[in-house]
């Protein structure tokens, strides 16, 4: 059974052959890193804001860079959790450089993240899709894993888990029934789904307060689908878009989308720490409206 699922993150790589363009990128970030490093800015450094980053696996292979993540981010940043986050940025009550954690799709190497977390003070929102939850299948895992989320067969958390991590400390949101991309589906679809796939995690794990659409770019979402967010009754909603949120007064909670960072446990500090620096430097207040409104 083991053999069937993929437990390192360098066969993901093999997959996901990046060419010459990724080994530009790489190049262009280790040289950006390399001068963040070197000339760290003080003043971006301490900015107050609030920064959420989210991951989607936490590999045998990753742990140790994620420990590693977790240890340089601490020295700059006050961890809280994803709903603290969220009513700071919401009252502006945002004071010093604050960050939170996510984690997207439900693998169950998500157990992983939760406990290195947990070893700094951590807790984080796991956006699930109740449709994977318990899913055993192998042909049926295969197939969504492929289509849904370009990965290689990966397993997914029971109800069990997912429970264990709410005794943790943990919190749990919705990502859509199975991965979803809104911007193909009509309103109804839209609006019969996040009704779904709320009402299958309530079940289970009591209210479920925070959404995050699959695949997270602006062009995958829409004002309809973030009408039909609020209407479902999710009190926020996350893209994949980088950036912060700044103290900001009268913030308007039906046009904030959270931008959320992306990173990889694999990648060099010096890359995570460019990234961090770079939204410091290019945050505005507007960021707390959606393109949406």
């Amino acid at each position: 059974m083991a053999a069937f699922y993929t437990e390192h993150y360098r066969d993901v790589a093999r997959m996901h052959k990046s060419g010459v363009r990724g080994i530009a990128r790489k190049l262009a970030l280790d040289a950006l890193g390399m001068k963040t490093a070197l000339m760290p800015n003080k003043e971006l450094q301490q900015k107050s804001r609030v920064q959420f980053i989210y991951i989607h696996h936490i590999f045998k292979d990753e742990e140790a860079g994620f420990e590693k993540m977790l240890k340089a981010f601490q020295q700059q940043f006050t961890f809280i959790g994803y709903s603290e986050a969220v009513n700071r940025i919401k009252t502006g009550n945002i004071d010093r450089p604050y960050m939170a954690f996510s984690s997207d799709d439900g693998f169950k190497n998500n157990l992983a993240a939760a406990r290195i977390l947990e070893q700094h003070g951590a807790t984080a929102c796991f956006f699930l899709n109740p449709g994977t939850i318990n899913l055993t299948d192998q042909d049926q895992i295969q197939s969504h894993c492929a289509s849904r989320l370009h990965f290689p067969p990966v397993e997914f958390l029971t109800w069990d888990e997912v429970a264990d991590l709410q005794k943790r400390g943990h919190e749990i949101g919705s990502h859509t029934m199975w991965h979803a991309k809104l911007s193909e589906e009509s309103i109804d679809f839209i609006q019969d789904d996040l009704a779904k796939s709320k009402a299958a995690l309530e079940s289970h794990c009591g209210p479920i307060e925070h959404f995050a659409y699959p695949y997270g770019r602006w062009f995958h979402f829409s004002k309809e689908a973030l009408d039909a967010t609020w209407q479902a009754g999710y009190t926020s909603c996350a893209s994949a878009e980088r950036g912060c949120h700044l103290p900001t007064e009268n913030v308007d909670p039906l046009k904030l989308v959270l931008r959320r960072d992306h990173l990889l446990a694999n990648w060099p500090v010096s890359h995570m720490r460019y990234f961090m620096e770079n939204n410091a430097q290019g945050a505005q207040k507007e960021h707390d409206q959606s393109p949406f409104s």
